[in-house]
């Protein structure tokens, strides 16, 4: 995401850094959409949970004993008797649903917004150290695009490079119909990827790294 080699000369080299030439700064998207889309992707409502809900939490003024009781709540979905079953989704770090199948559940989402149901700069990760999906919608992630990998091939064909070398097509477009994605710093922790597509292989790698600065 960052330029290794492009710094300004004098006092600042080295110091001042610039940003690679693909990479993107994300804008703020609505959250209630990506919300109801992880409840018809079959993520649990939390406010249906009958671990999480209980007719004395209104009772309370106090905010702070509120925000505990309900962190406590979140707690005990996630260590109860079988710790890797639930999984909490989080939207920009509100807990807004559950999940038992993961792994699932991302890939499903993944697939919506490779069909442009959601903003392309809209990021998941599955942090399965903390039994959490965090997905991102807010604005000032820094992104960068990479080529998905299908069958071990990369989806963007030469052809697809003379199309946008000849104006037929473009970048932007190859975006749209899910040929590259945009990933977080986040969701690179649960991509695999080759720096070259010589690297690709059939059980580890999905997805091949633009490395154009």
């Amino acid at each position: 995401m960052i330029c290794p080699s492009d710094t300004p000369d004098g006092s600042s080299c080295g110091l001042v850094k610039n940003l690679a030439l693909l990479a993107h700064v994300t804008t703020s998207q609505n959250e209630k959409s990506i919300i109801n889309l992880c409840i018809n992707l079959g993520a649990e409502d939390i406010s249906t949970n009958p671990i999480l809900t209980d007719e004395n939490d209104g009772e309370d003024d106090n905010e702070l004993n509120l925000e505990k009781n309900k962190s406590s709540k979140l707690m005990s979905v996630r260590i109860g008797s079988n710790p890797h079953k639930n999984f909490i989704i989080y939207v920009n770090g509100t807990p807004i649903g559950l999940t038992s199948i993961p792994n699932e559940f991302c890939a499903k989402f993944r697939k919506c917004r490779r069909k442009g149901l959601i903003h392309e700069f809209v990021s998941i990760y599955c942090n399965e150290e903390t039994n959490s999906i965090n997905i991102a919608c807010d604005s000032g992630r820094l992104t960068r695009p990479y080529i998905r990998v299908e069958k071990q091939k990369p989806l963007v064909t030469k052809n697809d490079l003379k199309m946008i070398k000849n104006n037929s097509i473009t970048f932007t477009s190859l975006v749209k119909c899910g040929k590259i994605e945009y990933l977080d710093a986040n969701e690179e922790n649960n991509a695999l990827i080759a720096l070259d597509e010589s690297w690709i292989k059939p059980e580890t790698t999905r997805k091949t790294k633009l490395t154009k600065s």
